[in-house]
């Protein structure tokens, strides 16, 4: 399940934005996901659900869009 490792990259990514505009806690983010990428979106859900707690993403969500092609990336970070 590669989704998981790649939710710790993301949640990695967003703990050091964040840090980085002063942001204490995470609102929400989003994700491009290619479709024609091998990774499944319930998977990435069911990771970052795990995942986010302990974090200042604790009560944060998730939310993606699939897009053609094999893009992967972090769209958008909101917080607080």
């Amino acid at each position: 399940m590669h989704e998981a490792s790649l939710m710790y990259e993301i949640i990695q990514t967003v703990q050091n934005t964040a840090k980085e505009h002063d942001i204490n806690k995470v609102t929400s983010i989003e994700l491009t996901i290619g479709d024609q990428l091998s990774i499944l979106p319930e998977a990435l859900f069911f990771a970052f659900e795990c995942l986010k707690k302990g974090t200042i993403l604790k009560d944060s969500i998730i939310k993606w869009e699939i897009s053609p092609g094999r893009e992967f990336y972090l769209a958008y970070i909101e917080g607080e």
